[in-house]
């Protein structure tokens, strides 16, 4: 969706990440579906080494919980 390999570290997805892909693939996630989110670790440690502990590793937003609740998200990953 973001046009990357890896998403740098501090960054976070969004609800609006989300609903942008939905939109992009021509797709609702609801009820009981799986969502699964790549951010490209792996592919970054292989071009710029571990993650540093101090920086935040990207991943979801706090906002999502809520939409992640009210869709009925049956996993996440």
């Amino acid at each position: 969706l973001k046009g990357v390999d890896y998403l740098e570290p501090g960054v976070a997805i969004t609800v609006a990440d989300i609903e942008a892909f939905e939109k992009m693939a021509g797709l609702k996630i609801g009820a009981g579906d799986a969502v699964f989110f790549r951010t490209g670790r792996w592919t970054r440690r292989e071009k710029v080494g571990p993650w540093n502990p101090n920086e935040s590793m990207p991943g979801l937003a706090v906002d999502v919980l809520p939409w992640i609740k009210a869709r009925d998200i049956a996993l996440i990953g």
